[in-house]
């Protein structure tokens, strides 16, 4: 009995999907908002393998969204790279100065 509350929880877990925004290197200024399990366990500034189009980008995680865009249409993030991210500090440094261009 114990082993199927572990299970169910695990499976919980992994099956709790959260709207991300993701910044990509594309001439948009916006981000564009995707699918991620809890279990990627991403914070802000982490570096992400995206799809967009049929083409898949690098981007950074750039803020929780908040988007109402249905989440049926929501394309998943498809990896998370072990590398370190950029700080919340240089997200806001990149903001500042993209406001003034």
């Amino acid at each position: 009995m114990n082993r199927n509350k572990t299970h169910n929880k695990e499976k919980s877990k992994i099956d709790k999907q959260i709207s991300i925004s993701v910044l990509l290197p594309l001439p948009f200024d916006k981000t564009f908002t995707y699918l991620a399990t809890s279990v990627l366990n991403l914070k802000i500034g982490d570096f992400v393998k995206v799809p967009f189009g049929n083409k898949f980008f690098f981007g950074v995680v750039w803020r929780k969204s908040r988007s109402q865009f249905p989440k049926e249409k929501m394309k998943n993030i498809i990896i998370k790279f072990d590398h370190p991210g950029i700080t919340e500090k240089m997200i806001d440094f990149v903001e500042w100065v993209a406001s003034y261009t």
